[in-house]
């Protein structure tokens, strides 16, 4: 049948647009229940195509805990190397990356399949030099998006929503101020923002931290710690059980005896290594500690322990800090300034 005839001269479809309404289709058919819902951009995307909602309950109850997702198609084959590759603009990659477990979806019209990338990764690549261009940034798509990988993002979306849901009430529950951000280095607990950004810049690790209305820092894995047990234990340090520092799962935080962490070998003299051991006794135990024989230490033995302490993560609030000055003071038979 001739339709020109019919219906006379009509737009043509460009090849571009049969193969993104092809992708669209085969994402919407696999990105569907019981894990999420599809959202389609279409106003001012800015390089977000598609957006995807965490639903549960069998698909029954929708979350508005949603994601990004840029989507590629192609019926091109895989690369000498064997996968698929594509150029985004940093722009674009920074857009996509703002949003949490963003990523790429690459549909391989030939083998009707997807792949994936995340944004995330993308984001560490370019951060770390790999690439010369300023300007864009190849996604190279080697990983199959399948069932596992589907609810993989589902969880790990859910996850991530959580954690950050609960930072934002306990700021909220407990008055700090508002504006969480990151820092580089090592934990210390006495010092402006601004000595404290300077000490960490020269570290290689990271965390969560906000100020109160003093300006004190407060950091979010010792204030979600306390929200769900109770004050730190004298002489104790919470820790990120693997490793993650930004993970501040209360199932991911822990505590250990802060004189684990201290090196008592780097005092030369066996009796000043005794001396040490019994600051860190008193700290940890109180007045009930069992003390070795030893004499009292100097007063600046004193404060240098307390210093290395702080340094490797050592909390304790002004309370805390009057009742260790008392037994110390007690134990040295001195008024300490």
């Amino acid at each position: 049948m001739n339709y020109e005839e019919l219906l006379g001269r009509l737009p043509q479809r460009n090849e571009t647009h049969i193969k993104n309404d092809r992708g669209r289709l085969a994402f919407r058919n696999l990105f569907t229940d019981p894990f999420f819902l599809v959202r389609e951009e279409h106003e001012n995307d800015y390089g977000v195509d598609i957006c995807i909602e965490a639903i549960v309950n069998e698909g029954k109850s929708p979350t508005n805990i949603r994601t990004q997702v840029q989507l590629k198609s192609s019926n091109n084959k895989k690369n000498s190397k064997g996968y698929y590759s594509y150029n985004i603009s940093i722009s674009n990659l920074n857009y996509l990356v703002n949003h949490p477990c963003s990523f790429y979806a690459f549909y391989s019209i030939i083998e009707d399949k997807f792949y994936y990338c995340n944004a995330e990764d993308v984001y560490l690549q370019y951060k770390a030099g790999i690439v010369n261009d300023t300007n864009s940034i190849t996604v190279h798509f080697k990983s199959v998006i399948d069932a596992d990988f589907i609810r993989k993002i589902h969880q790990n979306l859910i996850e991530t929503t959580l954690l950050f849901k609960d930072i934002r009430i306990k700021l909220n529950e407990s008055g700090l101020k508002p504006g969480t951000r990151f820092v580089y280095g090592e934990l210390i607990f006495e010092s402006s923002t601004e000595m404290l950004e300077d000490y960490f810049h020269k570290k290689d690790l990271v965390y969560a931290y906000t100020t109160d209305e003093n300006g004190k820092v407060i950091f979010m894995h010792n204030l979600i710690w306390e929200s769900h047990h109770g004050y730190i234990p004298r002489g104790y340090r919470v820790y990120h059980v693997n490793g993650n520092t930004l993970d501040n799962r209360s199932e991911n935080l822990d505590i250990m005896k802060t004189i684990e962490m201290f090196d008592l070998e780097g005092f030369q003299k066996e009796i000043e290594e005794s001396q040490a051991y019994n600051i860190l006794t008193l700290i940890i135990e109180g007045r009930g500690a069992e003390l070795k024989d030893v004499p009292p230490p100097p007063k600046a033995m004193l404060y240098e322990v307390m210093d290395a302490l702080k340094k490797n993560g050592w909390s304790v609030n002004e309370k805390g800090m009057k009742k260790i000055k008392r037994d110390m003071e007690k134990y040295l038979g001195m008024k300490l300034d």
